[in-house]
């Protein structure tokens, strides 16, 4: 039997700094030796999403980032920001990365890539106490740069 792989990675500047973040972060995570790549392909970047969330995380301290499984339908990325005390106060959002495609609010055109978005919110909710378990969130397609725009990035 396979280990549960989980349904959102922690994304840590300081593991972009060591190089693959992803392989830095699941290492922490510690699967078995069997299972590791199966891990890592879940979480890997594709495209320009190593970019994006290289640069989101240099230029917005206050935002936090998720990496969401792949292989769940959840997105991309779940960001929360974290700039208010208050975890009830705190916005979230969830990501889904369309190369060359304009800004969606709403999550528009992103189809099946997010019909698990709530389940991510909810797992990170729980998993990191970022935010409430019952935590609104907002839908967000588009390429990256103009996500980044979007989040004064």
């Amino acid at each position: 039997m396979s280990p549960r792989i989980p349904t959102f990675l922690h994304l840590r500047r300081d593991a972009f700094a060591r190089g693959d973040a992803v392989s830095t972060m699941v290492a922490r995570l510690r699967p078995p030796a069997a299972y590791a790549p199966l891990f890592v392909s879940s979480f890997a970047f594709k495209n320009d999403e190593d970019w994006f969330a290289r640069r989101l995380l240099e230029k917005k301290s206050h935002l936090w980032l998720f990496r969401a499984n792949q292989r769940a339908f959840s997105g991309d990325f779940v960001v929360v920001d974290v700039s208010s005390p208050a975890r009830d106060r705190r916005r979230a959002f969830v990501l889904d990365l369309k190369y060359g495609a304009r800004l969606r609010v709403g999550g528009g055109g992103a189809g099946v890539q997010l019909r698990n978005a709530a389940r991510v919110v909810r797992d990170v909710a729980v998993g990191t106490g970022t935010i409430d378990e019952q935590a609104t969130y907002e839908l967000l397609t588009g390429d990256a740069k103009l996500l980044l725009g979007w989040f004064g990035a």
